[in-house]
């Protein structure tokens, strides 16, 4: 059944994927992938499973980005999105890999951060853009 599952899960991931997609977010994205691959030690249907979770769920983050409400109901919603997307992997992965894989994503977190605010400007804008 399990086998059945993932043999499905694989098939709408490569029937299924948007053409929409950015290729610079599809970058980071397999650029994240291989350290998860390698720190998890995952075949490539696992990575093809959780790569099509974190694209459905960072969807869900972009749209939610977008959307005109107070910053403290999005951080609440942001973190009901992490707690599904979680509870998702957890399906897929060991409660270790699960473990080290939002370690994984805070490390690729902060160090984006750290990219976008070495960025930025005196002036606290970012390089290249004008207001």
């Amino acid at each position: 059944m399990k086998n059945f599952i993932l043999t499905s899960l694989l098939f709408l991931l490569l029937t299924g994927k948007s053409f929409t997609q950015q290729q610079n977010t599809d970058k980071i994205i397999d650029q994240l992938l291989e350290k998860v691959q390698e720190k998890l030690k995952l075949d490539n249907l696992q990575i093809a499973i959780i790569k099509e979770i974190i694209l459905k769920f960072n969807q869900e983050k972009n749209n939610l980005r977008n959307k005109d409400i107070p910053i403290d109901e999005k951080r609440i919603q942001f973190q009901e999105i992490n707690i599904r997307q979680e509870k998702e992997l957890s399906k897929f992965l060991t409660e270790e890999q699960v473990t080290a894989f939002k370690q994984i994503m805070k490390e690729h977190k902060s160090g984006f951060r750290k990219n976008a605010s070495s960025s930025k400007n005196r002036n606290g804008l970012r390089k290249g853009r004008r207001r």
